[in-house]
């Protein structure tokens, strides 16, 4: 008898576990992600739109002034398909 009770127990305390770790989380509008795509390109920015299929952020994209000579930072706008995201992370 007390080993049905300590089996029940365990099988209780598991899945309770398996609840707890497998919890997952979409992605939201306003959202500032980091993201790498299969084709090896890699994104961060700010999710400005869900689309069907499509995840829209508003990008940096970092680049080096010659006239400046330091780095800079420009946003703009990009689209990707969600069925090419490889790794998505958030900030």
């Amino acid at each position: 008898m007390r080993q049905k009770i300590k089996c029940i127990i365990a099988i209780i305390l598991f899945s309770i576990f398996l609840c707890n770790a497998v919890e997952a989380r979409l992605p939201q509008t306003g959202d500032h992600v980091g993201i790498r795509c299969a084709n090896g390109e890699s994104y961060k920015g700010t999710i400005t739109d869900i689309l069907d299929g499509f995840l829209c952020l508003n990008a940096e994209y970092p680049y080096y002034d010659q006239d400046t000579q330091r780095q800079e930072t420009e946003f703009t706008d990009v689209c990707i398909g969600i069925g090419s995201i490889c790794y998505l992370a958030w900030d």
